[in-house]
């Protein structure tokens, strides 16, 4: 009998690790004062304790998870995104974090642009450059530097950096600082919910798309809100 029971046992450890995988499931998350509810082919590395307790009703109590999108997800929803950058695929990623009204206050402020805008801090002596494919403008630290540089709506000008708005451009880019341009990564900020965090990024690539994936994941992350948990 014991033996049997052991068998069982490995046998079903063996399906669950084979099978739980591949199935799509819905991932309880409690966030906050929030429950949402995530499909699971947008968590990455969803390990089998996660689909355990989501089917159990459990659901994790966390301040914050990794999301991602897999560029076929975005293509289908996206016009013009550009799925595949010499032969690597263009995912997004991003974070979903609680934030306290303290916290929220600052993202609508932009402080985290202030310097770039205003010309100010470590952005004393930036440049500022057009992109003329897009038309926005890429302000770095001094001139030829672009390990990291900031883009822009419109040309950014010494006066107080505007509050958030969502259909204001307004991103933080990352490459390498001797080669502009190779393999740089934006990351936007969006405001989900009431007190929900988004951050996000994509290839630089789609940048003339953001407006476009703001939308998408926007409705994405709301889609996901099941309830609002009692206080």
């Amino acid at each position: 009998m014991k033996k049997f029971l052991v068998v069982f046992m490995l046998v079903f450890i063996f399906m669950l690790v084979v099978w739980v995988p591949s199935v799509s499931y819905m991932t309880k998350i409690n966030i906050g004062s929030y429950t949402l509810e995530v499909p699971s082919a947008y968590r990455p590395n969803t390990s089998i304790f996660s689909w355990f307790k989501s089917v159990t009703g459990i659901g994790e109590n966390v301040t914050g998870f990794i999301f991602e999108f897999k560029a076929g997800v975005v293509g289908d929803n996206v016009a013009g995104y550009i799925r595949d950058v010499d032969g690597v695929e263009q995912k997004i990623v991003g974070l979903v974090t609680y934030i306290t009204s303290e916290e929220r206050e600052r993202v609508l402020r932009n402080l985290s642009y202030k310097d770039a805008w205003e010309g100010s801090g470590g952005y004393k002596s930036r440049h500022i450059e057009k992109d003329k494919a897009t038309g926005y403008y890429l302000v770095t630290e001094k001139e030829g530097y672009w390990g990291i540089f900031k883009v822009f709506h419109e040309k950014p000008v010494q006066k107080n950096v505007p509050r958030y708005a969502e259909t204001m451009l307004m991103s933080s880019c990352s490459g390498s600082p001797l080669y502009p341009f190779k393999k740089v990564r934006c990351t936007e900020k969006l405001l989900s919910l009431e007190n929900i965090l988004i951050e996000y990024s994509y290839s630089y690539e789609n940048i003339a798309s953001h407006q476009e994936i703001r939308n998408f994941i926007k409705s994405k992350v709301d889609s996901w809100q099941k309830k609002r948990q009692e206080k």
